[in-house]
């Protein structure tokens, strides 16, 4: 017998680890171009993958997040298509095969977003921030079939726009919510303490004062200028002894001569 418990009009059933079913959002058709939307629901039990044994209950944040999208679907469309609309410029600059296919015509004043997007799944993670859900929408996109699009939301604010693995992705949630900025916080402490260690950096500076001993080395090439400018000059009045010894000598042949 498969367990199954009712969200806000949307039936879940349990098996093999994860609650089921299919949500649905009417607010979400003209996007998809359609009558109605239904978007395929999967959402982790609390603990527990024993089908034999009572189903683990629902997370509370996931429950509260699919009664809350299915009661304010219509704020949300309005976003998605905002942020959709937004990006579309950006997204066929990076899809030109799309673009030269035709899958992706060129917006207009009348049109601003050319295609259709249907929703395929949507992902309630178990986290909240002041009062508001976080949870992940995909949509299957004409530009690319593989990746898809998602939409990472709190309440019925887009937090990031990529493939559809943003979707299902926590940890931007996480750093949404301050996670991030609370890890970033550590991260901002550790240059400090580098910059204390940058006082290891001043001695490199210290250090570098040792050129200006060797300008004092420099003034030895002075020094060795003076000896020879004294050798210079005794060796210049040693000469002028031996000048006047042939002086002497001369007055001796004048004696003879009387």
């Amino acid at each position: 017998m498969v367990a199954a418990i009712v969200v806000e009009g949307t039936k879940l059933e349990f098996e093999t680890g994860y609650w089921s079913g299919a949500l649905a959002l009417p607010a979400f058709a003209p996007l998809a171009g359609a009558k109605a939307v239904k978007a395929f629901v999967e959402i982790e039990a609390v603990d527990g993958e024993d089908d034999d044994a009572a189903p683990p209950a629902l997370p509370d944040g996931s429950r509260a997040g699919l009664a809350w999208l299915a009661t304010n679907q219509a704020a949300v469309a309005v976003a998605v298509r905002e942020a959709v609309t937004a990006a579309y410029p950006r997204l066929r600059e990076r899809n030109g095969d799309a673009v030269a296919e035709g899958l992706m015509p060129a917006p207009t004043a009348a049109n601003p977003l050319p295609v259709k997007l249907e929703i395929s799944s949507i992902a309630f993670h178990d986290l909240a921030h002041r009062g508001l859900p976080y949870y992940g929408i995909m949509f299957d996109c004409p530009w690319d079939r593989e990746h898809g699009l998602g939409l990472m939301m709190h309440g019925a604010r887009v937090v990031e726009l990529g493939g559809a693995d943003t979707a299902i992705l926590a940890w931007i949630a996480t750093r949404d919510m301050g996670g991030g900025a609370k890890a970033a916080k550590p991260a901002a402490r550790k240059p400090a303490p580098t910059a204390k260690g940058g006082a290891k950096p001043a001695a490199v500076k210290v250090v570098a004062k040792k050129p200006a001993a060797v300008k004092k080395v420099a003034k030895k090439p002075a020094a060795v200028k003076k000896p020879a400018a004294k050798k210079a000059t005794a060796a210049a009045k040693k000469p002028a002894p031996a000048a006047k010894k042939p002086a002497v000598a001369a007055k001796k042949p004048a004696a003879k001569k009387r």
